[in-house]
């Protein structure tokens, strides 16, 4: 199947000015290979557009033998009105950038721990078993002895 490439109805984005510049868009379909569609995007657009050169093609695959691509056509640095925005090699106008400012971190573990204490107002789970684990008391026929072998509900105290 030969490759076919369309221009898009949404194409010929552009900008004006002191950076002048014309992104067209095209559909190209025929081939699974990027090389192969790239080429013949750079042989179907224009080399210049609005009197802008071309500067770069882009492609993107859409499924197994559809692209999207997108031609740029702007100034180039050497034919821009205002010259270059670099300085030239050896001209000692370079300035430098950079930034220290290191990130923070938030430390969630101590050194040394002093103590650790439990919030008094919320049961502990061994009280729980302590207490669901002890049956009520039962009174006995013969002697009439209250038995209870397990502490009383009100003195049950947690064990820390």
């Amino acid at each position: 199947m030969p490759i076919t490439v369309a221009e898009k109805y949404d194409s010929r984005q552009s900008t004006t000015g002191s950076n002048a510049q014309v992104t067209l868009t095209y559909i190209a379909s025929g081939s699974d290979d990027d090389l192969a569609i790239k080429s013949a995007v750079e042989n179907f657009a224009p080399e210049t557009y609005d009197g802008l050169p071309m500067q770069s093609v882009q492609i993107e695959p859409i499924s197994e033998e559809y692209w999207d691509a997108s031609v740029r056509y702007a100034e180039s640095a050497s034919t821009s009105s205002g010259g270059s925005s670099n300085p030239d090699p050896g001209s000692g106008e370079y300035t430098y950038s950079f930034d220290t400012m290191g990130g923070t971190q938030h430390i969630t573990q101590s050194l040394n721990t002093v103590g650790s204490y439990a919030d008094s107002s919320i049961p502990s789970a061994l009280t729980f078993m302590v207490r669901s684990a002890c049956p009520t008391p039962m009174a006995m026929p013969k002697s009439r002895a209250l038995i209870s072998p397990c502490p009383s509900t009100t003195s049950a105290k947690p064990i820390t």
